[in-house]
């Protein structure tokens, strides 16, 4: 695909309906096992038209013609991003999850997710992170990850941020591969939920090209 041919978009405002349907269904395909995948398609239409209207957050999306290739979301402070979710769709989202959400151990991932933020602060580590990444099966290792991180990255540099941090599962060995080749650093290892185990990554936001990575990650928040 020719670099000429992608469409890098920045959203700051209410989305679209059916952009927001068409990247709740990209991080449902890419990001299947994740926690809020399992709170269902409606619910991730009410996240991301959340985080593309909050201050403290950068979607970005990715397209080729009609089609949407990729998307990353990142924040400047994510215990803000999610206060805004809270006060602007916490009744929406939760009706849209509400079915799902009547299992203890569903609750219980919804609080660790909450307190998350907070959970690690004598660690020293940057607020601003990585919330979700994914590229579509049909354009991966064409470069649309490459693009979507550099970015993200030049966005939250502009914003006057030095670095920020990367919270993947263990097991996903795409992801590693690809924040290890950009020069992100292995600073921590956490659990998000109990049980499993997530790298934390440092990346030093003066490194503003990831061309030599390669472009297959999905990582998601929780």
């Amino acid at each position: 695909m020719p670099p000429t041919e992608l469409q890098i978009e920045l959203h700051s405002g209410p989305l679209p309906r059916t952009l927001a349907v068409s990247i709740a269904r990209l991080h449902t395909e890419q990001i299947s096992a994740g926690f809020l995948t399992s709170l269902g398609q409606r619910f991730l239409v009410h996240l991301y038209d959340s985080i593309a209207t909050c201050d403290d957050a950068v979607l970005l999306t990715a397209r080729q013609g009609e089609r949407l290739a990729g998307m990353i979301c990142g924040s400047t402070d994510t215990r803000r991003v999610y206060r805004h979710f809270v006060r602007r769709k916490a009744v929406q989202a939760g009706l849209a999850a509400l079915p799902r959400l009547l299992t203890i151990e569903r609750m219980k991932h919804v609080w660790e997710t909450w307190r998350y933020p907070a959970s690690t602060p004598q660690l020293d580590l940057p607020a601003s992170e990585v919330l979700n990444f994914c590229v579509s099966s049909d354009f991966q290792r064409r470069g649309v990850g490459v693009s979507l991180f550099d970015r993200l990255t030049q966005e939250l540099h502009a914003r006057g941020l030095r670095d920020m941090k990367i919270v993947t599962g263990e097991a996903q060995e795409s992801a590693h591969r690809f924040y290890e080749a950009v020069g992100a650093v292995l600073a921590h290892r956490t659990e998000v939920h109990r049980g499993q185990a997530s790298r934390v990554y440092l990346y030093p936001l003066s490194h503003l090209s990831a061309h030599d990575a390669p472009d297959q990650v999905h990582t998601p928040a929780a």
